[in-house]
């Protein structure tokens, strides 16, 4: 019955908002709630790609033994972190083809800084928000800057992903 009610627990979007907010307590910026869409094995990991309420879809690797261990599947609920420095932001991507899996180009809302680092949130359009941290160098660049349009981009190992054992 236990594990029936964790099943129950964890498949509760505002429960987990809840829990989270009880037990993930982390320095990380950015964490999204949302659910495990596809798992594909690989020989040494498996891609995760997990889904949000506003439907945006995140990619992740994980170690394919954890993965066997673990057995997630589609529809279970989870919390993908990433820490603000591995997020970049590019103001011009113009032809370039990036490489990490991750990209969501989104409107700087607001920068925080002082005269060693900034905070960068970016807001996209499904409603997320993404932070990033830069040199106070690094706000120099053309287009970062509130208002300014950019991609934010991380790859699928900087993605961390965590859910409520059933």
């Amino acid at each position: 019955i236990v594990r029936e009610l964790n099943r129950e627990f964890a498949s509760d979007p505002l429960l987990l908002q809840w829990y989270r907010g009880l037990i993930l307590r982390s320095s990380t910026r950015n964490q999204w709630v949302g659910e495990i869409l596809e798992v594909n094995e690989g020989i040494m990991n498996a891609v995760v790609t997990v889904r949000l309420p506003s439907g945006t879809q995140i990619l992740s690797h994980v170690n394919r033994s954890f993965q066997r261990e673990v057995r997630w599947e589609k529809g279970t609920p989870v919390i993908a972190v990433v820490k603000a420095p591995m997020v970049h932001l590019l103001s011009d991507v113009g032809d370039y083809e990036l490489t990490a899996e991750n990209q969501f180009q989104g409107v700087v809302m607001a920068i925080h800084h002082d005269n060693v680092t900034a905070e960068v949130i970016v807001s996209i359009p499904s409603g997320e928000t993404v932070v990033t941290t830069l040199s106070a160098e690094g706000i120099g660049q053309p287009g970062i800057r509130e208002g300014g349009t950019v991609m934010a981009c991380f790859g699928a190992d900087d993605v961390i992903l965590a859910a409520v054992s059933a």
